[in-house]
Order: C-alpha cells, then sequence, then structure tokens
C-alpha cells in the first residue's frame, strides 16, 4: 500500500483540466465550472484543442505549452488518448491524474497495452493515477469538487470510497436530502494504480476523517488492502458494502469490472480479520452512512425504546432479536420514576410506551429519565401518527434535549406527509431519522459490531499448554510425491502420511485424548473440516458439520489462515453444531481445545504449503474415546 502523492490529488495547489472531447461537450465545461464556482483557491488551467477560452479562462492547447507547472490533471475524454496525456503528466512531473475518460475495460488490445505501459512508467516516476473510468473525487477540506456532479456534500468526517460512479451519485444525492456530511467523495474506477488499499492508507492518517464508508465490487490487489484495512480499523470504523454476494451477482460484476473475484464467503472472513464491518444492502449502506456522521458513535448493545405505539416498540425488539440481542434492562429505579410520571397504561418495561396521547412535554421527560439509566447504551424514539399525535411539536421539543447528550440517540418518526416536517427539524439538528424501527436498529447493531471487531483485534489468544511441533520435512516429501501423481491428488497413504506429519490424527489409535473429564454418554459427532484455495485470498479454512449432513444442513463457517486459539473457537462457534459441541441438554460438552489444536495444525499446514489446492477432511469424529480423521483427500497444484 502506498499513500505517495495522494496529498497532491485531494489537496493541490493547482489544477489542469484535460479535455479531448467535442467543442460541445458538456464534461469538460462542467468540470472547470465546478473547480471554480465550487471555491478552489488554487489555480485552474483549461486544456482543450477546440477552445479559447472557458468561464473567462484562457485556454491552452498542451500540457507541454502550460507554465507554471501544475499538482494535479484532471482528464476528461476517449481513453485511446490516455496514454498520451500520461505521459504528458510524466514529463511536466505532474503527481496526480484523476482520469474520468471512459472505455478503460473495453479499449482495444493495443490502447490497452498502451495505457497498461505508461501507468507502469507512471508509478516508476511517482504520478498517481484515480481512474479510469471513474466520476471523480470531490474533497470538502479544500472545496475540490474535481466530478461532473453539481453537487457537493456538506463538510463532515466521514469519507466515502466506491468502485461505482452510479453509487456515488446516488449516495451523494440521498445525502443532501438527510443533510449528511462528508470530507471525501471519491470514485476509484478500473483502479489501474490508486485502489481501496493507498485510499484507506491515506484517510488513516487524515485527521478529518472519523469513519470510512466503502463500496465493493471486487478487489485488484488483496495485501495491499488487507495490510492497510486492518492497520486503518484500529483506530477508525470501516463500513463496506460488498457487491456480487451470489453467483449471478458474482458474474454480473465480472462483466462489469471486466474480473471474476473470489467466492463471497472468502470476502466476508477476510473484512472480518481485517475489522470491516460488511453489510448487504444499499439501503444498509445509506442507514450507517446516517448513523455514523451525526451522532456519538454506538459502541455497546443496551438500547432503550421510547415509542407511542405498541406495535412499532415489538417491531424493534424483533429487530434486535435477529442479533441474538435483547433491548436493555431498565434498573427498577427508573421503572419507579417513570411510574411517577406516566399514565397507569404505560407498558411498564422496555420498549417503553408511553402511549397514544403522548405530548411533546412526555416525550422530553421520558427520554431524560431513561438517560439517567446507566443500562441505557442507545435511544431509539420512535413516533407513530395517531389521533393526538404532534410529529413536528415533538420534534421541535426533543431536538434541544438530544444536542446535548452524548448517548446516541436516533430517530423513527413512521408515516408519510404528516412527518415530512418532523424529520426535516431532526435533519437540520443532525440527528439520525429512519423511516422504520427496523433500519434504526439494524444500523445501531451494525456500528456496534465494529467495537466487536475491535475487540478481537486487540485481544490476546489464549496459550496452549504444550508447544505445537510440525514435521515440515516428512510433509514436504509428500508433497513432492503428489505432485508427481498424475492427477496431482494424493493416494490416501501419502495423505495420511502428510496430516501425521503436521499432528492431525489419521487413525483412532494416534487420537487426541481429551485432558478434560466428561461424562461416560456414548456419544460421536460427524465433523467437516479442510481447505480450499480461493481465486484472491488464497488457502480459506472452513469447519461445519460433517458426514451426510454436510450438503443437507450445509452448516459451515470459514476463516483465513493463519488461525490462532481464538481465531479457531470464533470458527467453531459461528456453526449450528457449536451448540451440541459446547454441551446441550443430555449431551455433554466436547473438549472444545481439541478442536482448537486441530484447526491450527489444518492452517499451519496450508500456510506452509501454497501447492495444497484442497483438504477436504470429511468426517473427522469426535467420540468418547478421542478425536482422528476418518477420511481426507488433498488436491495439488504444482
Amino acid at each position: 500500500m502506498s499513500a505517495i502523492n495522494l496529498d497532491k490529488i485531494f489537496h493541490p495547489k493547482s489544477i489542469a483540466v484535460i479535455g479531448d472531447d467535442s467543442p460541445g461537450g458538456k464534461i469538460f465545461t462542467t468540470l472547470v465550472h465546478n473547480l471554480i464556482e465550487g471555491g478552489f483557491s488554487g489555480g485552474v488551467y483549461p486544456i482543450h484543442q477546440c477552445h479559447n477560452k472557458i468561464w473567462e479562462q484562457p485556454v491552452y492547447p498542451s500540457l507541454l505549452k502550460l507554465n507554471p507547472r501544475v499538482d494535479l490533471a484532471i482528464y476528461v475524454g476517449s481513453v485511446n488518448s490516455a496514454s498520451q496525456v500520461i505521459q504528458e503528466c510524466i514529463e511536466t512531473k505532474v503527481k496526480g491524474l484523476v482520469m474520468i475518460s471512459v472505455g478503460g475495460k473495453k479499449a482495444d488490445l493495443k490502447n490497452q497495452r498502451d495505457m497498461m505501459s505508461a501507468v507502469d512508467e507512471a508509478k516508476r516516476k511517482g504520478l498517481r493515477i484515480v481512474g479510469p473510468d471513474c466520476l471523480g473525487i470531490i474533497c470538502s477540506g479544500s472545496k475540490l469538487n474535481l466530478s461532473f456532479s453539481r453537487h457537493v456534500p456538506l463538510p463532515g468526517k466521514m469519507a466515502f470510497v466506491s468502485q461505482s460512479g452510479s453509487i456515488c451519485t446516488s449516495v451523494l444525492d440521498l445525502c443532501l436530502r438527510e443533510r449528511v456530511g462528508f470530507s471525501y467523495f471519491v470514485s476509484l474506477g478500473s483502479m489501474m494504480d490508486v485502489d481501496f488499499g493507498d485510499i484507506i492508507d491515506y484517510f488513516g492518517g487524515d485527521y478529518d476523517v472519523g469513519s470510512i464508508v466503502i463500496f465493493v465490487e471486487s478487489i485488484p490487489r488483496i495485501r495491499n488492502f488487507m495490510s492497510a484495512a486492518r492497520s486503518v480499523s484500529r483506530v477508525k470504523p470501516i463500513i463496506a458494502l460488498k457487491a456480487g454476494r451470489t453467483k449471478a451477482g458474482a458474474l454480473a460484476v465480472a462483466s462489469h469490472t471486466g474480473r471474476l473475484g473470489g467466492e463471497d464467503k472468502a470476502y466476508g472472513a477476510a473484512f472480518e480479520r481485517a475489522g470491516i464491518v460488511r453489510i448487504k444492502t444499499f439501503e444498509e449502506l445509506f442507514d450507517c452512512v446516517e448513523l455514523l456522521a451525526k451522532r456519538p458513535r454506538p459502541t455497546k448493545p443496551g438500547l432503550a425504546i421510547v415509542t407511542n405505539a405498541g406495535s412499532p416498540g415489538v417491531m424493534a425488539v424483533d429487530a434486535l432479536s435477529d442479533y441474538g440481542v435483547e433491548p436493555a434492562c431498565l434498573k427498577p429505579e427508573t421503572i419507579e420514576r417513570l411510574d411517577e410520571y406516566l399514565p397507569p397504561g404505560w407498558s411498564h418495561t422496555n420498549p417503553v410506551d408511553i402511549l397514544g396521547d403522548a405530548s411533546p412535554e412526555r416525550y422530553e421527560k421520558t427520554v431524560n429519565l431513561c438517560l439517567k439509566d446507566p443500562e441505557v447504551k442507545g435511544l431509539l424514539i420512535i413516533l407513530a401518527p395517531q389521533a393526538l399525535t404532534r410529529p413536528t411539536e415533538v420534534a421541535e421539543s426533543l431536538v434541544d434535549l438530544i444536542k446535548t447528550k452524548s448517548t446516541p440517540i436516533f430517530v423513527s418518526w413512521m408515516g408519510g406527509k404528516q412527518m415530512e416536517m418532523g424529520r426535516d427539524i431532526f435533519n437540520r439538528a443532525g440527528i439520525p431519522t429512519f423511516d422504520t424501527p427496523e433500519r434504526a436498529v439494524r444500523s445501531f447493531m451494525d456500528i456496534c459490531q465494529y467495537s466487536k471487531n475491535l475487540k478481537m483485534l486487540h485481544e490476546v489468544p489464549p496459550k496452549f499448554d504444550k508447544r505445537l511441533e510440525f514435521d515440515f520435512e516428512s510433509a514436504q516429501i509428500q508433497i513432492q510425491k503428489g505432485l508427481s501423481n498424475e492427477n496431482f491428488c494424493l493416494t490416501e497413504t501419502q495423505t495420511n502420511d502428510l496430516l501425521d506429519a503436521y499432528g492431525i490424527p489419521v487413525h483412532k489409535s494416534k487420537s487426541i485424548i481429551s485432558n478434560q473429564k466428561v461424562e461416560q454418554h456414548t456419544q460421536q459427532y460427524e465433523l467437516a473440516m479442510g481447505s480450499k484455495r480461493d481465486r484472491d485470498f488464497g488457502p480459506v479454512i472452513f469447519f461445519g458439520i460433517g458426514g451426510i449432513m454436510t450438503e443437507i444442513l450445509k452448516d459451515r463457517s470459514v476463516a483465513l489462515p493463519p488461525l490462532n486459539r481464538l481465531l479457531a473457537r470464533e470458527l467453531i462457534k459461528k456453526t449450528k453444531i457449536y451448540t451440541l459441541l459446547k454441551g446441550f441438554k443430555s449431551h455433554p460438552p466436547v473438549d472444545l481445545t481439541w478442536l482448537e489444536e486441530i484447526l491450527i495444525r489444518l492452517s499451519q499446514l496450508v500456510t506452509d504449503f501454497p501447492e495444497i489446492v484442497e483438504i477436504d477432511i470429511n468426517p473427522f469424529l469426535i467420540t468418547n474415546d478421542g478425536a482422528w480423521t476418518k477420511n481426507a483427500r488433498i488436491l495439488l497444484s504444482p
């Protein structure tokens, strides 16, 4: 990863706008207009062969004819001329180039080769390139609107980065309506040079960025991305929406980006390993944007719900249950204080139903009392339209109160036209608003997930009582034997010897014996585990239920190697079979250190030998007598 010269892109002192479109081309003139009218204080130099003057600015015929030199160039036009523009930027020592040229992925083979050759030289000379096929960039701090969007976001502490220009414009439009602020808005396009890793690395060191939201279709340089994300997510939340979750979606991404990515579960495991919060829908993306931008960030579950109707409160509780979380348990003294003030018919629990005739004063008093409860880590205020409801007055009464509180507070003014004024009041005050309680709860829990991820990143895994040892030389012999096989598939004997070399038991006589005393009930669990090489991430470890139930229940979790005890335990806990393994009713618990050790040995094996394409251990048996591999298959590649 590298943030070299990115500062010249986002905070330039002078800019050249280069166009080769027709004399009436609108994008070129729009770019010049946006820079000048947007308040950019540096020099703006239009370069075009079909213009003499534009917006009272003299137009130069070529970048080579321009004096003085500029920090940044932006190019709009055909990809066929892109290599020439790059060469001129190199010759004139320009440090940054934003390419809004179109057709980068569809250029003919010669133009593609010319452009890639020019990009390679640019990297050697220190010229950084954003694009091609991008919308451009917007930087609030330098009043820089290097895009063909007439609108710019309000200032804020959030950075938005997207591979897709259309997603950028959609989010921008929604943010203007909801009054959400950003410090940066970046469209990366085809990422021939600057990619997600570079941008995340740069934003990690920028004080004006408090959180980062990204829209991903594919990631061309995985190591770059993972290195930057793991570093930055420790200090700033990173929220990601990855398109192409399904097989059909992945094929659609490939046709759009020209690149077929790895399996979606591998991306999920990678995001989790890097501390990134992954979300699934555009709606969820924007909801997280709204919550991150406007209020103190939620860090823990413990949600209090104040509502003027029972059903919306129940909807919020159901949404919490989807995450395995219950609403905050209010202290008895809080219930007593509420009971003293509220009408007898109130709910007497959380959700706090303050009834359909709730006045602005009743809302205000209830919110104040709930926020004094130490169990409350966040507050959702719901208002549903009812006969005696005064939504605008309630909003006006709550705004000043909410502004004084440090607890994450957000609202759901449910309904249509009657609620618009109240929602607008909250938006103007920087208070997150949601159409439904479910959307509000989902965004709250998504942001809470960041704190959970952060805790895992900092948690020190426990050690085993013994030092794990591996026989690398013996394993290497079996790998070489397997590579000499006609189908690159290890024989049963070779497979057993390879697993045995890394301490993965293959016979009952060599099974791992538990140190844990368990009740002598007859028990046998069939598990499946192994590894498969992913197109993007390399080896990916999987674990789940085995035997005939593998394909039926599809109970499988994945993680990236190498594993430690903490990561191995999390891999196990994500499966349904974990409920039985930890002990359930008449089923005694399994010594999970068995499984942790086996998974760590497996991850070390595939880390040490990249020749391993696939390992499938199914079933791996656990009985009262121990744990061992009953059947395994290993496939190699030279």
